[in-house]
């Protein structure tokens, strides 16, 4: 917890650095406009855990991207995706069959991020900012059987995203990131969602 704590002070110091900051550099502003695809490695975390064990599953992501260079240094982008999360855990049905159980959750993810890039534009960048979600919709099945059950879910999921990008002079970018879930995302347990995120995509720019 208090690890916890510190991370999302640290994560408060360093957008509040970054808006107060751009004030004070000069704009040559700029907006691109593109997409991105891509894939989450995720799970669910437990402070008082459920099951026995909580594994990943990959699921897609998908959507556009809207970015503002402020100027050579820093910009922001903000993201509208299809970004499906979740986590498998080992069933024991019988003693000689063991079967995953799979939970997928589908999201409307709008992530708001602050890219500061050392070298310049055109390089790599620095990311960190807010990640709001809603709920779509959810489910949980065992393997080749029809749906087990519907869990009972949050709605919105708040989390901080964190990670590398690199951006090519010719509208094609990549990012990796790592998305801190912050708020119960699972209603009956205490539960956070944490995924490794990549994706591929492109810009263009709007004279």
């Amino acid at each position: 917890m208090e690890m916890g704590m510190k991370l999302n002070r640290w994560c408060i110091a360093f957008l509040g650095i970054t808006i107060f900051s751009t004030a004070f550099l000069p704009v040559h502003a700029q907006w691109k406009i593109g997409g991105k695809i891509g894939a989450n490695w995720s799970r669910v975390t437990e402070q008082k855990p459920a099951f026995t064990e909580l594994k990943n599953i990959i699921g897609p992501r998908i959507g556009a991207v809207a970015a503002y260079d402020i100027n050579s240094h820093w910009g922001f982008q903000g993201e509208l995706l299809y970004n499906q999360m979740g986590f498998k855990t080992p069933i024991h049905m019988y003693s000689y069959d063991t079967q995953d159980l799979k939970n997928r959750s589908h999201y409307l993810s709008m992530p708001l991020i602050a890219k500061f890039y050392p070298q310049g534009k055109n390089g790599f960048c620095l990311q960190l900012g807010p990640q709001i979600s809603y709920l779509i919709d959810n489910s949980t099945k065992l393997k080749d059987t029809p749906e087990v059950t519907d869990w009972s879910q949050n709605r919105l999921d708040f989390s901080i995203a964190a990670g590398l990008g690199f951006e090519m002079a010719n509208g094609i970018f990549f990012d990796a990131r790592y998305a801190l879930g912050l708020t119960k995302c699972l209603k009956n347990f205490d539960s956070q969602n944490r995924s490794i995120q990549i994706s591929i995509g492109y810009l263009f720019t709007i004279d």
